[in-house]
């Protein structure tokens, strides 16, 4: 059993005194610091050492938890995805201690290749080709400046240019779509799929796609089209891409 200060009652300082009684091992929470904190003068890295003098060889490798505040939500709600920058900020801090980081993140897995990318020995430009492949057609339906500066920024196969690469992804996917955009993201999905698909497919789509110009259909309607086709005609490219399962 290990315990953990949170976001509103218990805080670091109150969790430590309390493994002082019990023995039980403290996990570190940044967020919930920085909602409830005990001592803000106290870096996240010295709360960390003292909470691994908590930790014991039997309880195994000390784990922490991360996650970022939302913007414009109730306090301690976490974002959708870790946003590279600040959280390389945090591990710089933090790394010398050894310890294992657990992301609270509402995409999950995604924010963790992301993290596992960004602090990997052994960096390969070819692991953000494979995450700029299941991305492509998300950012491009965001904004077509930035797609093309992933595009630009990925020709130089000898750099690793991974926090520049997130932070891109990250800037367009926190702009609202427009019309203009989505539709560019549609005609190039709808490009792997029209050599491939029945004229009866193909009349059917292009009728809902003029009733989404029309706002008679909504976009994720238009999209799990385009997703089924995808299935049925077993494009893997398309298959793996996010574009079809974040807004």
């Amino acid at each position: 059993m290990i315990i953990e200060n949170d976001d509103r009652l218990y805080t670091i300082s109150d969790v430590l005194e309390i493994s002082k009684q019990t023995g039980a091992p403290v996990v570190y929470d940044n967020l919930h610091n920085a909602c409830n904190p005990s001592d803000p003068g106290v870096t996240d890295a010295e709360w960390i050492a003292f909470a691994k003098e908590t930790w014991k060889e039997a309880d195994g490798p000390m784990k922490i938890h991360y996650s970022q505040q939302r913007e414009n939500a109730r306090l301690g709600a976490h974002t959708q995805t870790i946003y590279i920058q600040p959280f390389m900020d945090f591990y710089e801090e933090v790394s010398p201690l050894d310890v294992d980081i657990m992301l609270e993140v509402k995409d999950k897995n995604l924010s963790a290749t992301k993290a596992n990318l960004a602090t990997s020995n052994n960096p390969d430009i070819h692991d953000l080709e494979k995450e700029w492949a299941r991305y492509k057609y998300l950012v491009l339906s965001h904004s077509a400046k930035h797609y093309q500066a992933i595009r630009t920024l990925l020709k130089d196969k000898s750099n690793y240019p991974v926090i520049h690469f997130y932070t891109l992804i990250e800037e367009a996917l926190d702009i609202n779509p427009d019309k203009n955009t989505e539709l560019n993201g549609v005609d190039h999905v709808w490009g792997h799929l029209k050599k491939r698909v029945s004229e009866k497919e193909a009349t059917k789509f292009q009728t809902m796609k003029e009733q989404w110009l029309e706002d008679k259909i909504t976009i994720a309607r238009l999209k799990n089209r385009l997703k089924k086709l995808a299935i049925k005609y077993k494009e893997q490219y398309l298959q793996q891409s996010l574009y079809f399962f974040i807004d």
